[in-house]
């Protein structure tokens, strides 16, 4: 299983440095439907406060509410 794994976040990083980059063509990047994840359950202060902060930094330098 850890073979499995390290062989797929192997994979996902050579994507995003070999194929990705031949879509950098336009200099923006389109985080409309983007979606903050966190994880499922009890999440402590820190947690909390990290996710609002993002979201807050995510809508101020992109303008998206």
């Amino acid at each position: 299983m850890k073979l499995l794994f390290s062989t797929l976040l192997l994979l996902s990083i050579l994507y995003v440095l070999l194929v990705e980059p031949s879509h950098a063509d336009d200099d923006a990047m389109d985080l409309a439907g983007a979606t903050i994840v966190v994880r499922h359950g009890h999440r402590t202060e820190a947690e909390q406060t990290a996710a609002a902060v993002l979201l807050e930094e995510v809508q101020k330098r992109t303008g998206l509410e």
